[in-house]
C-alpha cells in the first residue's frame, strides 16, 4: 500500500528512556523532528482516536506537551473511511486474493518450515496468501477483483489504496517476499489482517509487521476495530489461552490442543478487549492463560521493566476476566 511520506530526523526514534507514548513499546516508532508528533508502528487508534494518517513512518498521532494527544484541528479533508464491509463480505474478497495469490516459495518457508506451521494451506488455520510483487501485479489482481466484487466494494476492503494507477492492492517492491496474515472470527470469517517482512533486517527495517489498513482519506481504515483470530474452534472453551498474533495462535492450539485467541497488539485495545470478552461470556470459560512472549520480563539496567505496553495489555485482561474465572499467566518460549 503506498503511504505518505512524512520525514522526522535523526535520532528522534523511541528508546527504552523515551518510549513510544501510543503503544507503549520501546522499538519501531518514531518521534518526528519538532516532537509535536508521534509515528507508530503498531496502533493506528489512540486512546480511542484514529490516526492521522499513515505514513512510510508510521500511523501519525499529533501530541501535546507530556506526551498527550493534541485537540483535533479542524478538518479541511475527509478522514479514512471505516464504513468497511461486514465481514462476510470481507472474507469473500481476501479468500478471492488468496485464490489469485496463493502462497508462494518464500512465504511458505517462512510460515511451515520455519515457523512449523501446522497444516498452512489447508484453508482451517486462518488465512494466508502473499503479496503482489510489484504493481503491474496488483493492478491485474485489483481488475479480476472488481469484475468479481466491483470497485466499489473493494474501495472499502482494507489494503486497498488509490494512487495515480488507481485503486489497487498493497504490493510490496522487487526482490521482497511479503505475505498476508489474516486473523478469523468464531465463524471462519478473515476480517482483518496484517502483511509480514520478508525478508526482515532488524537493523534497517522499521517494522515487522504492517496492518493492512489506511488512514488516507478516502481509504479503508480497521481504526476502532476489534483485530483478534481464534484458533481451535473444534476445543473445548473452558479453558482459553491468549498470545500474540495469528500465526503463534495457530501454532500454540495445534501444540496445547486447546482453544487460542491471537491478539494483534498486546496492548489490547478496547473494541478488542470488548469483543473477545463477550466471546468467553458466550462461550462460557472458566479458565484464561495469558502467554505473552518471554521478553515481557526485560528489565533495564535500572531494574524497571522494559515492555511497559505489554505488561499493560496483560494487566487488562487479568482484570477483564479475574471476576469470570481463573486467571494464570505464562510465557511463550518457542
Amino acid at each position: 500500500m503506498a503511504t505518505a511520506s512524512v520525514p522526522f530526523a535523526a535520532g528522534q526514534h523511541v528508546s527504552r528512556r523515551n518510549r513510544c507514548p501510543v503503544c507503549g513499546h520501546h522499538d519501531w516508532c518514531a518521534f518526528s523532528g519538532n516532537g509535536k508528533f508521534i509515528f507508530c508502528h503498531r496502533l493506528d487508534t489512540w486512546n480511542g482516536k484514529r490516526a492521522i494518517r499513515q505514513t512510510d513512518a508510521g500511523w501519525m498521532f499529533a501530541l501535546e506537551d507530556g506526551g498527550e494527544p493534541a485537540r483535533p484541528a479542524q478538518q479541511h479533508h475527509p478522514l479514512a473511511r471505516t464504513d468497511t464491509l461486514p465481514r462476510a463480505r470481507l472474507d469473500a474478497v481476501y479468500r478471492d486474493i488468496e485464490l489469485f495469490m496463493g502462497l508462494r516459495e518464500h512465504a511458505r518457508a517462512d510460515l511451515v518450515d520455519k515457523r512449523q506451521f501446522p497444516e498452512a494451506t489447508d484453508g482451517s488455520h486462518g488465512l494466508f496468501f502473499s503479496l503482489p510483487e510489484d504493481g503491474a501485479e496488483a493492478s491485474q489482481l485489483t481488475e479480476w477483483l472488481a469484475d468479481r466484487h466491483g470497485a466499489g466494494t473493494l474501495a472499502q476492503v482494507p489494503g486497498f489504496t488509490s494512487g495515480p494507477a488507481g485503486l489497487r492492492f498493497r504490493s510490496v517492491k522487487p526482490g521482497r517476499h511479503d505475505y498476508a496474515v489474516m486473523g478469523v472470527d468464531t465463524a471462519g470469517l478473515a476480517f482483518w489482517g496484517y502483511s509480514r517482512r520478508l525478508p526482515f533486517d532488524p537493523a534497517t527495517d522499521s517494522a515487522k509487521y504492517i496492518l493492512l489498513s489506511s488512514g488516507r482519506p478516502g481509504e479503508a481504515s480497521v481504526a476502532g476495530t476489534s483485530k483478534y483470530h481464534v484458533a481451535g474452534m473444534q476445543y473445548t472453551a473452558d479453558e482459553v489461552v491468549f498470545t500474540e498474533g495469528v500465526t503463534k495462535a495457530e501454532v500454540a492450539s495445534a501444540r496445547l490442543g486447546k482453544r487460542v485467541v491471537g491478539l494483534y497488539s498486546t496492548s489490547v485495545d478496547g473494541p478488542t478487549l470488548e469483543e473477545i470478552t463477550a466471546l468467553v461470556t458466550a462461550w462460557g470459560s472458566r479458565r484464561f492463560v495469558i502467554a505473552f512472549d518471554a521478553d515481557k520480563a526485560e528489565r533495564n539496567d535500572d531494574g524497571s521493566y522494559v515492555r511497559l505496553g505489554v505488561l499493560a495489555g496483560e494487566r487488562r485482561l487479568i482484570d477483564a476476566f479475574r471476576q469470570r474465572g481463573d486467571v494464570s499467566t505464562y510465557e511463550w518460549d518457542g
